[in-house]
């Protein structure tokens, strides 16, 4: 449901999806409402939809649930670089999952790669040797480009970019 709802958002498009659970959802649409995303909830499901242009400045930790999930990362970090303003995103949950980030600046995002964790709490990959942490700095424009898709997620992510 957030895949499909970011992508409604992010192009400016509307998408109702049938039982989607809002009570699983709640740190991904907190965020989403943050940055300028709308959605509405319903007994049958969740309507996605452009609202306003998006705002960045937001700090995005992932965590398991009940957190912000790992699987909604990639997606986000597309609306991110359609956002106004730099926001940060911080990769707790998987290893060298932000790899996908070097698809997106072939894209055009302008987006920037650190090792070290850039929110509030160090992370069991403080003294990794792979970016978890990023800056995505927006608006930027997107162009189609030739990539290798790492996994479904960061697929996702190419298709709505």
């Amino acid at each position: 449901a957030a895949s499909f709802g970011m992508a409604a958002v992010v192009t400016g498009a509307a998408v109702f999806v049938e039982n989607a659970e809002q009570h699983l959802m709640i740190p991904f649409l907190k965020t989403l409402r943050s940055i300028g995303g709308g959605f509405s909830v319903t007994e049958t499901g969740i309507e996605f939809f452009y609202n306003e242009p998006l705002k960045g400045g937001v700090v995005l930790e992932t965590d398991v649930h009940p957190g912000f999930l790992t699987d909604w990362q990639q997606p986000f970090a597309v609306l991110l670089s359609q956002a106004e303003g730099s926001s940060v995103i911080h990769e707790t949950v998987h290893e060298n999952r932000l790899g996908y980030l070097r698809g997106l600046q072939k894209m055009g995002a302008n987006c920037e790669l650190f090792y070290q964790c850039l929110s509030s709490k160090a992370c069991r990959y403080a003294t990794g040797n792979f970016p978890h942490s990023a800056i995505i700095h927006g608006v930027t424009p997107l162009k189609a480009s030739q990539l290798v898709i790492p996994d479904l997620r960061a697929g996702f992510a190419y298709v709505m970019a």
